[in-house]
């Protein structure tokens, strides 16, 4: 895995993990008007980190693998309830992304080419697939940091 990429990976997880141990009052406001609140979106990152490294393992295991989109407002509609753990899902966070950061550290150059279908996206292959681990993670930590500067 390249230094940057792993460099990326563990420096947003770091921040994501701070970003759970925000007070409750702050997680519980959203970052405009009829958005998910920062506890929300925690929860979504936690869901997609699992989703993203399936993914990985899928593309670089099986023989025509095929990865298919969620729907994350269907998805945080029936999984972001009240009766949600944040500690549980920051363990399930920092486990799903240390397993992913394991997994692409043990690659051969040519799997990072080795590719999936994506039911809405088409071909990714695992390159794009860690890079969009980071960026996903990231473009969401950043609406919970609105949140928390508000």
């Amino acid at each position: 895995m390249s230094d940057s990429l792993t460099e990326r990976l563990l420096a947003n997880q770091e921040a994501v993990r701070a970003a759970f141990h925000l007070p409750a009052a702050v997680l519980a406001r959203s970052y405009a008007p009829g958005k998910w609140s920062g506890r929300a979106v925690l929860l979504h990152i936690t869901d997609t980190e699992q989703v993203f490294l399936d993914r990985l393992r899928r593309a670089l295991c099986d023989a025509k693998p095929l990865l298919w989109a969620i729907d994350p407002d269907r998805w945080a509609e029936r999984l972001h309830g009240d009766w949600r753990s944040l500690a549980v899902a920051e363990a399930q966070f920092a486990a799903s992304r240390a397993s992913a950061i394991e997994l692409l550290g043990a690659l051969a150059e040519s799997d990072w080419e080795r590719a999936a279908i994506h039911s809405e996206a088409g071909r990714l292959t695992v390159r794009q697939i860690a890079a969009k681990i980071v960026d996903h993670a990231q473009h969401h930590l950043d609406q919970v940091v609105k949140i928390a500067t508000a």
